[in-house]
């Protein structure tokens, strides 16, 4: 095997980048900054560069997801993978969380091996012509999201759905951000949200929640209205009907990937509210 184990820090963006580029995916620097101050990231060093990478996120003691688990091209198949995954999965368990992460087809066998099992999973659907057929909803209004005046709602309904405190991670978002909205009933109570920031080439939409499939549509609408590039959303399986509804909206899916879990048989929160998820490392 080559090397030991080592914590990962923001110096090592570049050569991140490269490892990420050598297995043909795109980390922006502003993406790899959020992995890196979010979640503790593990990896192997040979000659100075990074040839090896996993990041782990932990959301209290409710749930934690793992990340970024790429092995270099030119290493694979000598067990770099199984052991940085196993040290993800060792600080895990000093806290006794249940582990959840978006596979890649590739990285199936190794997940299971270690015991993770499919619980659903997740589908990428991407709107690149910018015409589609509006969907009426009005029973919400839609407003402007702005981090001082929603941050404590928003942080309480994300907590809901999606079954964690993840306060940092969405205080990190909403800075960041190129568009957000968040919606309300008619007694003026936050019914659902979405925040988007721009990945490569695309603007990402999640996480996206609401109360029910009208105002997750709502939404949607909003984003493609001010988008001036691509949009994409990575939607849980259990969406069935809202998956039908964005591809009258002009949306076509690109990728499905499973969602797999260890130490426990199902995720928390209400995810029947959860439309869109923050990111295939977050969670």
């Amino acid at each position: 095997m080559l090397g030991k184990i080592e914590k990962i820090d923001v110096s090592a963006m570049p050569s991140l980048q490269k490892l990420a580029e050598s297995v043909g995916w795109n980390f922006t620097a502003e993406r790899l900054h959020i992995y890196l101050s979010l979640g503790t990231m593990f990896g192997h060093r040979l000659h100075n560069e990074w040839i090896s990478s996993a990041a782990l996120f932990q959301y209290g003691t409710t749930i934690a997801s793992i990340g970024s688990v790429i092995v270099h091209a030119n290493y694979q198949g000598q067990g770099l993978g199984r052991s940085i995954m196993k040290r993800c999965l060792y600080e895990a368990e000093r806290v006794g969380v249940p582990v959840s992460l978006v596979a890649t087809s590739a990285g199936v066998p190794l997940y299971q091996s270690l015991g993770f099992q499919t619980v659903e999973f997740i589908h990428r659907f991407t709107h690149t012509h910018f015409v589609y057929e509006p969907i009426e909803c009005k029973q919400v209004e839609i407003e402007q999201l702005r981090e001082k005046k929603h941050i404590t709602e928003i942080i309480h309904f994300d907590k809901m759905v999606f079954g964690a405190n993840r306060s940092e991670l969405l205080h990190h978002l909403m800075k960041k951000r190129s568009i957000g909205f968040i919606a309300r009933n008619a007694e003026k109570s936050i019914c659902g949200f979405g925040i988007a920031f721009p990945v490569g080439n695309f603007l990402h939409i999640g996480p996206l929640m609401a109360d029910h499939t009208d105002i997750a549509l709502q939404l949607i609408q909003a984003f493609l209205c001010q988008s001036s590039i691509p949009v994409r959303i990575d939607v849980p399986s259990r969406q069935s009907d809202f998956m039908r509804a964005l591809c009258q909206l002009g949306f076509q899916e690109t990728l499905v990937s499973p969602l797999m879990l260890l130490y426990a048989q199902k995720l928390p929160g209400k995810r029947n509210r959860l439309f869109g998820i923050a990111d295939p490392a977050l969670g």
